[in-house]
């Protein structure tokens, strides 16, 4: 409490014009602290927010226009939604790592050495109904699986 009794004695005993000069001057140090330290980095913040609303409004239109574009999809029937057989290449990404060869009649054979089952049911569902599994066989040799199927063209209902 002394150093506050000290002070406002000293201001006491201050002109009454060096008081408001010092009244004047707190102000305008006040002011600017104010204008610097709140108003100058709310006002970068409000310019910078503003530049991006077009960007994020073309961002918002592509995404509306895919997820209609998912909805027409999802809509077509099976035999619409995917218009050519897979090849070769097509069922070799489908089934990473895989020995595929050709059979008769459109039919395909799948061997898988070292095989990991979830990765081999994604690749048959990626077919989307386009072939069955005409034979199937599964092997395990320690912890390796093999798998072997013979994929056949799945018949179109007319």
């Amino acid at each position: 409490m002394s150093a506050i009794n000290t002070l406002q004695a000293r201001w006491a005993a201050l002109p009454s014009r060096q008081q408001q000069l010092a009244v004047v001057i707190s102000a305008l140090v006040a002011l600017v602290l104010v204008i610097t330290l709140v108003w100058l980095p709310l006002e970068r913040s409000r310019t910078a927010l503003q530049q991006r609303i077009p960007v994020m409004q073309a961002e918002l239109q592509r995404v509306q226009q895919d997820a209609d574009e998912v909805k027409r999809l999802k809509g077509l029937p099976p035999s619409q939604a995917a218009t050519r057989a897979p090849d070769l290449n097509t069922l070799r990404n489908l089934f990473p790592g895989a020995d595929i060869s050709a059979l008769d009649g459109g039919r395909w054979r799948v061997t898988q050495a070292d095989a990991r089952f979830s990765r081999w049911l994604d690749g048959v569902r990626s077919l989307n109904g386009q072939f069955t599994i005409a034979e199937f066989n599964a092997s395990r040799s320690g912890d390796k699986l093999k798998l072997e199927a013979v994929l056949q063209p799945a018949r179109v209902a007319r």
